[in-house]
């Protein structure tokens, strides 16, 4: 059975006011003598007391704990981002909790729900796209919330995303300049804000290049389906060869794997053509030298992120006007 205070009081044959307040860090103000907050100190260690964060959370009226949800944590951008969130909560004395919707609005719902009931103080989240935006909506009324990396329908709250758009346009120039005019995009769920920006950045150069777009040459894998479709995919758009001078991928992920396929085709991709992505790791770039990475922002999306939120916290803490809503844009770094 769990230690409480009043065990320790009875124990020390003291006021249980006497072992919160020592217990909670107010002995000194409160007058408690220093000889008596040493034997609650050594008590409590002595029956190995573990405070009630459930109750003091409700009697302080904040938990001191956010939330964090994204899509997909083996992505090794959402586990490098919700390392460094991680890392800025704890500078400002949050616990962060980590929860994952593995792409299914149903379980983002029931993790929204979690965190609700856990009583966080805030949420961050990575949202799944969604028309109606009805759910993002109620989120933002109901507690402080910060959207990372997407934009949604109804999302009134603040918001960190990448300069996706921009980036994209960057990259294809650069293709464009080194002599590439047929240029492959392959993408994974274009309906998502940072998916469709990247896209749109792609057409803009080709545009501004007076390229025309190549339907042949674009494919939008689905979510649920796109490992399985990709080898149909590279070897529809690999037999109108040597037509494309470059493959542009929205996400690293699919640079993975087309590694794979290249491996058991027994193709090099450095001799083959152009490559470029979002996101990367020092892996991707050693088993593809030549490849171009837009490096994401992930320090800044957090240190911003949880800034906000954390800012947000305050406001309704203190019941007073918030600002408006932040939407903050972030560079990312072409390598």
């Amino acid at each position: 059975m769990a230690v409480s205070i009043k065990d320790i009081a009875e124990k020390l044959n003291v006021s249980t006011a006497t072992v919160s307040l020592t217990l909670s860090g107010q002995g000194n103000r409160r007058k408690v003598s220093q000889e008596t907050q040493q034997r609650v100190l050594a008590c409590a260690k002595e029956l190995h007391y573990q405070p009630n964060v459930l109750a003091r959370s409700l009697n302080k009226g904040y938990s001191e704990n956010l939330g964090l949800i994204v899509p997909d944590i083996t992505d090794s951008f959402f586990s490098q981002l919700a390392n460094q969130i991680e890392m800025e909560a704890e500078k400002r004395h949050y616990t962060l909790m980590i929860c994952c919707s593995r792409n299914d609005h149903h379980l983002e719902d029931r993790m929204i729900d979690m965190l609700q009931q856990k009583r966080v103080d805030g949420i961050l989240i990575a949202p799944l796209y969604r028309p109606d935006g009805d759910t993002y909506r109620n989120l933002n009324e109901e507690l402080p919330a910060v959207a990372i990396d997407q934009l949604q329908p109804k999302w009134d709250g603040d918001c960190v995303v990448s300069s996706d758009r921009k980036t994209s346009v960057e990259i294809v120039r650069r293709m464009i300049a080194r002599g590439a005019r047929r240029i492959a995009l392959l993408c994974v769920d274009s309906a998502r804000y940072s998916i469709r920006e990247r896209v749109q950045g792609y057409m803009d150069a080709l545009e501004e290049a007076c390229i025309p777009f190549d339907r042949e040459m674009y494919a939008d894998l689905s979510i649920d389906t796109w490992r399985d479709d990709l080898p149909t995919v590279l070897d529809r758009i690999l037999a109108i060869r040597p037509r494309i001078d470059a493959f542009f991928f929205t996400t690293h992920v699919l640079v993975e794997e087309l590694i794979h396929y290249a491996q058991a085709r027994s193709i090099n991709l450095d001799e083959m053509c152009q490559i470029a992505c979002f996101h990367g790791s020092p892996i991707l770039r050693s088993l593809l030298p030549s490849i171009t990475i837009a490096k994401m922002p992930i320090e800044g999306m957090a240190m911003e992120s949880v800034r906000l939120l954390c800012d947000r916290i305050e406001y309704s803490r203190k019941m007073i006007p918030a600002p408006p809503s932040e939407h903050l844009v972030l560079d990312c770094v072409i390598e």
